[in-house]
């Protein structure tokens, strides 16, 4: 399962074979349980540390709350430099790419609180309003 993997796949004809060198099988049965003993030392590492970080499925989610932003981005920049050094010590990557920053605020407009930088990649920041009546 974790050696000598071939993915193949066709489209109109064309077709391309290639060896997998990294990760688990997607959909496997042992894909959730591997993920869970590599990524639990680092939920457990971040909750100890005051984060409130989060498993789902195959991601994880840092949640960091204040009312002042630069104290909020300074705290999430923190979490996600440690996340970094983490996945470097256990021979891992994060996608970039794949990770955003979502604020949740009921704020028109908010200041302060990017860029943050993930394994020296600036974070896609999604703004999601909260209107609470």
């Amino acid at each position: 399962m974790l050696e000598g993997r071939l993915i193949h796949t066709s489209l109109m004809g064309s077709s391309i074979t290639a060896k997998v060198t990294r990760g688990c099988l997607q959909g496997g049965v042992l894909s959730p349980l591997l993920w869970n003993l590599a990524v639990d030392r680092l939920l457990t590492v971040t909750n100890d540390l005051g984060f409130s970080t989060l498993g789902y499925a195959d991601d994880i989610v840092i949640i960091v709350q204040g009312k002042v932003t630069h104290t909020v981005k300074e705290t999430l920049q923190n979490a996600l430099n440690m996340v970094a050094k983490w996945a470097v010590k256990e021979g891992l990557n994060i996608s970039p790419h794949k990770t955003a920053m979502v604020p949740f605020t009921n704020r028109r407009k908010i200041e302060g609180l990017g860029p943050l930088n993930l394994m020296v990649k600036i974070l896609k920041c999604w703004i999601r309003l909260s209107i609470w009546g």
